[in-house]
Order: structure tokens, then sequence, then C-alpha cells
């Protein structure tokens, strides 16, 4: 997961053991945003948190990867006051 609060939500089913309840055995760490594709590319990882842009920009050289579940969609870089 990256180091963000809106990428942590794994965090409260691990403290509560809701993976483990049904079998998942989630080990979670932090990344960096650019060992995201590499780290899913190789198998080092299954799944990653991640904004939806990495992998809509990955695609022409990753398309095997998807996305399964949005959780937000930060929007503040375009915000201006």
């Amino acid at each position: 997961m990256l180091p963000y609060a809106d990428h942590t939500y794994a965090i409260i089913g691990v403290k509560k053991n809701w993976f483990k309840d049904v079998g998942i055995n989630l080990v979670y760490k932090d990344i960096k945003v650019e060992e995201i594709i590499p780290s899913l590319e190789n198998k080092t990882l299954d799944v990653v948190s991640t904004p939806p842009g990495i992998l809509f920009a990955s695609y022409d050289n990753a398309s095997n990867l998807c996305s399964f579940v949005f959780g937000d969609l930060f929007q503040g870089y375009a915000l201006m006051a």
C-alpha cells in the first residue's frame, strides 16, 4: 500500500482479523509509487492499492494488469484557489 491515508483501508481489516476470518493471509507493507508496476509485473506483489492513473498510464507496457476496486479518486491537483 502507498503510505497515504486513502490507501490504508486494508489495515482496518488486518487489525480486526477480517482477512484471516475468510482465509486470506494478507501481508501488507509500504511501497513507493515507482515500485507499483514492476512489483505487479514480476509478481513480487499480488495486489497493490494504487491510484487508477498509475495503471492506466502503464497500459501499453503492462496490459495484463487490471483495477478491480475503486475506493476514491483524488482530484485535489485540479483544484486551484
